[in-house]
């Protein structure tokens, strides 16, 4: 009976009332298809552990709804040709919709500025572009709802982008974004913000304008526990749970004043209680990832303080007119995002972050926060910011320099 299904991702599509999931351990690990199971009831002929759900799976949240329609239209978009992207693009968005992007996007208004200035020139750039997302959550914060994205867009660097001579090379793009969906019930989304690693894509390229990354530079990994896209029904409570954990953490990391490694590696500073002994932390290009409290202090946290020992954050921000602060604050299952438009306000009044002799001048931070937690702690952080828009403000203009290096420099591909 089970021959007519090839696969078993065909079987959930066409079984209206049962599904197979092989090599599944316990009924809680399909919990997250938000159904009810029925443990170890069919051992099909290959000998794997099966579970089989007796119920028809239950009406989909209106945020999972949301999930699922970012999740495909974004697909979509990125596999539409010139003729269709326009259209893609107002079914995806309410007409006066906000696009704000990291630098040089920045900010743009409405489906066909959408199109102009972001998603256009990415598709002609990179003509066999394709998107991989390694998570979409949701929630609710402050009345909207809002759905994050964070992953590469991958392709061949075959057009010129950004002013910049293509490789030929391929290159990957990563990405995170919150998405804020219409309160008028239409679906579609109100407003995007987008953060690409534009230094890294520069970087991939052959330039570093900065000449220095104090962890690890390359691609980020998806998550340990490689279920990141949530396009199902998750538990309210473990999402509720999961963010409020995370802004604790946040208040004891905005709390402790240390600078030094040893006040940051120390018994005293209380972030460390919040973080698995194995964590990652992703960051961007001139950062990089770090592994374990202290390589996070020593690639990151430190350096970052000293070279911005003063910071404003969250309601400070708007007390002292930013306008800033999180606009997002969710927890979807064991995932959860935060970010700010900006989420950090900081006078460059120190030496050595990004190699860097201090400025004196005042930066906006615009940033997104991704969390996973495993076996109770937080295992894993992915930090989308806007690097080249803070070293713009610090008169550093990332585009420009890797405009002139490429102008004098060989050419890497034949078509450029």
């Amino acid at each position: 009976w089970l021959k007519p299904f090839r696969s078993n991702a065909e079987w959930t599509r066409n079984s209206p009332r049962l599904l197979i999931r092989p090599s599944a351990r316990s009924a809680s690990d399909c919990f997250k298809m938000g159904r009810v199971i029925q443990p170890d009831v069919v051992t099909p002929a290959s000998k794997q552990q099966c579970l089989v759900e007796e119920l028809a799976a239950p009406v989909p949240s209106r945020n999972t709804q949301s999930k699922r329609f970012v999740h495909d239209i974004m697909q979509r978009i990125v596999d539409a040709d010139e003729a269709t992207l326009g259209t893609l693009l107002r079914e995806a968005y309410t007409p006066d919709a906000e696009f704000r992007g990291s630098h040089p996007f920045n900010e743009v208004t409405g489906p066909d500025a959408i199109a102009e200035t972001y998603w256009g020139p990415l598709r002609e750039a990179f003509p066999d572009l394709e998107r991989r997302d390694d998570l979409v959550i949701g929630g609710t914060y402050e009345g909207n709802e809002i759905i994050g994205c964070l992953g590469h867009l991958v392709g061949t660097f075959s057009h010129s982008w950004l002013g910049l001579r293509p490789t030929g090379k391929t290159m990957y793009l990563r990405y995170g974004e919150f998405h804020k969906m219409a309160a008028d019930g239409s679906g579609r989304i109100a407003q995007s913000t987008v953060i690409l690693d534009v230094l890294d894509a520069v970087q991939q390229m052959g330039f570093d304008p900065i000449g220095s990354t104090q962890g690890a530079a390359g691609r980020w990994n998806g998550p340990i526990t490689t279920d990141g896209v949530l396009t199902y029904n998750t538990d309210p409570a473990e999402g509720a749970s999961t963010i409020d954990y995370i802004m604790q953490m946040h208040a004891a990391l905005q709390g402790f004043k240390g600078v030094t490694a040893q006040d940051l590696l120390s018994d005293e500073n209380p972030q460390k209680v919040f973080w698995h002994r194995k964590m990652m932390w992703y960051g961007p290009a001139g950062i990089g990832t770090c592994r374990g409290i202290t390589g996070f202090v020593q690639h990151h946290q430190m350096p970052f303080r000293m070279g911005f020992p003063q910071r404003l954050y969250g309601n400070q921000l708007r007390d002292a007119g930013f306008g800033g602060g999180h606009y997002v604050r969710i927890g979807d299952g064991h995932f959860a995002g935060t970010g700010g438009w900006p989420s950090v306000v900081g006078t460059h009044g120190g030496d050595g972050w990004l190699g860097l002799k201090a400025t004196g001048k005042q930066v906006q931070m615009r940033v997104m926060d991704f969390y996973a937690l495993h076996e109770g702690l937080i295992r894993e952080n992915w930090v989308p910011m806007d690097v080249c828009h803070i070293l713009l403000q610090l008169g550093i203009d990332v585009l420009a320099l890797a405009r002139a290096h490429f102008d004098t420099a060989p050419s890497q591909c034949a078509a450029a």
